[in-house]
């Protein structure tokens, strides 16, 4: 589904990638692991094709995406690729499930009962009439990956998705994401520091410095 080749990038003279190689197949969980600062966002940004590398070419359902216009990156990216970063952006003054349905909308991918599935299966429900600007951040985080789902992606992007969650959420994040890997049939691509979500990665890429 995704191959990653030789990937090299520096900012500001610093080299935070050299030579990152890997593949994601159908249903893959893939934690990339590193110390803070070591890479992994522009590492995940760089597999959605919103950074380019220096060097060294990504490769998503056989499809070079570095040498494509960002054009063409968006719609594949729009069509299959659910991203999750570590701050939400959700719209604030909108409901948790306007914020959904806006997304599923652009895809025409949902209908509404799919979008209230979605709903259930995160354990969201008696939120989704809520405006944003009155969410936990846990709460934020899970209306976001919500909102990822409603493309149908074929690839979930999760920057750091349990930083902020204590260990007892920690395992109901990670347990849901593998739940939503069978239910939705899709490949997860976590970057990580949490030993637990490495536990359960069939796959593991680590960064290091220097």
């Amino acid at each position: 589904m995704l191959i990653c080749e030789d990937i090299y990038k520096s900012f500001g003279g610093i080299e935070l990638l050299r030579g990152i190689g890997f593949e994601v197949k159908e249903k893959d969980f893939v934690a990339i692991v590193g110390p803070s600062g070591s890479g992994k966002t522009t590492l995940l940004m760089i597999l959605v094709g919103l950074i380019k590398p220096d060097k060294g070419k990504v490769y998503f359902m056989e499809k070079e995406i570095t040498s494509m216009k960002e054009s063409d990156i968006e719609s594949i990216r729009r069509k299959y690729i659910g991203v999750v970063f570590q701050e939400p952006n959700l719209f604030s003054y909108m409901t948790a499930k306007e914020n959904v349905e806006c997304c599923a909308n652009l895809t025409n991918a949902f209908n509404k009962g799919e979008v209230e599935k979605i709903f259930s299966d995160l354990d969201i429900e008696e939120i989704k009439n809520r405006k944003v600007k009155h969410l936990s951040g846990g709460e934020k985080q899970r209306v976001s990956l919500a909102r990822a789902l409603s493309k149908k992606p074929k690839l979930l992007i999760a920057d750091e998705p349990t930083a902020n969650l204590d260990y007892e959420n920690t395992k109901r994040m990670l347990n849901l994401l593998l739940k939503l890997r069978d239910d939705y049939n899709i490949a997860l691509v976590v970057a990580t520091h949490d030993s637990v979500v490495v536990e359960k990665a069939n796959k593991v890429v680590e960064i290091r410095r220097g």
